[in-house]
């Protein structure tokens, strides 16, 4: 099938291999009948000679595809969420360049990424995170070209619910690290309060997100951004324009934004460092008041929030109350993740959020 290979998508070639050694072993058939056979029943060309290939197994309809573990693994589900959620699936026209790519600006997501990618393609290197400037901005990326992954990563959610399900927690982690963030604010009384969102314009992936929160005990509900269809907004400084509907998936029950935080969290260090110290400074001294100790070690920057150095603390006493409230290790069933420590490892400044 050398004629038609670089066009005829890998599920159909394994499909007719499959079909092909079925129908050798079953009718006692001859490659060039088996190849008729084929040809004539899916109206294409099966050649004589990759037939033949086939039945003294010379090769497989994999060819010099990227083989990767498609069973379900907590790696496989991760890789799954954050591409949902961040990643960018691209189809050649004849599938030279098939690829899947994730680029992001926190290099420990993608660090995480590649990780988990890596364990799903076993005899290939492990995938490296490049370093992209663009506009200004830092990007980091990880890319692998495989077509098994594109056309795995195109199907839709059903067909993957099951490989999925097994893993959903970190499923959803790969989702909230592509797409979701801890929202702090402070009201004019001091008033702390704390949500989990995360956005995306297919609503269609937020009601399966849904489904495994529900399934993991988590609350949410979901709804739409109250703007034009076609939006211009600021991310970091940049223009971004939106042309379709985005919209959003958000959890604010204090229990489960507890949950979330002790069985699902965060890859990303200052995503789940954040969450874990606004839930602590509320366990301690409530939302009336955590306001008021939120901002001793935050300041808005923008729309972001900005960590202060703990050494840049001058009330003595507050340090060594936080040095002893926030110290909270992470679960011991996210073994990659960061402890939510006031910093004192980042010596060269603040840290954002």
């Amino acid at each position: 099938m050398n004629s038609q290979r670089s066009v005829l998508p890998l599920s159909l070639r394994l499909s007719l291999h499959s079909e092909s050694i079925r129908l050798a072993e079953n009718t006692g058939w001859g490659y060039k009948r088996v190849s008729k056979a084929l040809s004539l029943k899916h109206g294409l060309r099966v050649p004589t000679s990759t037939v033949h290939s086939w039945l003294r197994g010379r090769c497989t309809p994999f060819g010099s595809c990227n083989v990767f573990r498609n069973e379900p693994s907590p790696e496989l589900s991760y890789v799954i969420g954050a591409v949902l959620g961040d990643g960018t699936v691209y189809t050649s026209k004849r599938h030279y360049n098939d690829e899947v790519r994730l680029s992001v600006t926190d290099r420990d997501f993608a660090e995480a990424f590649a990780n988990d990618l890596s364990a799903l393609f076993p005899n290939h290197d492990r995938f490296r995170v490049a370093s992209d400037a663009y506009d200004g901005l830092q990007r980091y990326v990880v890319r692998v070209g495989s077509t098994m992954l594109v056309e795995f990563m195109s199907q839709p959610l059903s067909m993957l619910d099951s490989l999925i399900r097994r893993y959903r927690h970190q499923f959803v982690r790969g989702f909230f690290d592509a797409e979701g963030s801890a929202i702090v604010s402070v009201s004019r009384n001091s008033r702390l309060s704390l949500r989990l969102e995360a956005s995306n314009n297919q609503v269609i992936i937020l009601q399966y997100v849904q489904q495994q929160l529900k399934h993991l005990e988590v609350d949410s509900r979901i709804g739409h951004y109250n703007r034009p269809v076609r939006f211009v907004t600021s991310i970091r400084g940049k223009p971004v324009t939106f042309t379709s509907r985005t919209y959003w998936i958000a959890i604010t029950k204090l229990d489960c934004i507890r949950r979330f935080a002790n069985d699902v969290g965060f890859s990303i260090v200052r995503k789940q460092r954040k969450l874990r110290d606004a839930l602590t400074l509320i366990d301690r001294v409530g939302t009336g008041r955590a306001g008021t100790e939120w901002l001793r070690i935050y300041r808005k920057d923008g729309t972001r929030w900005i960590r202060f150095l703990q050494q840049q603390t001058t009330n003595s006493q507050a340090v060594g109350s936080w040095s002893s409230l926030v110290r909270t290790p992470p679960s011991h069933t996210r073994p990659r993740m960061g402890t939510a420590e006031i910093p004192g490892s980042n010596p060269g400044g603040p840290t954002t959020m």
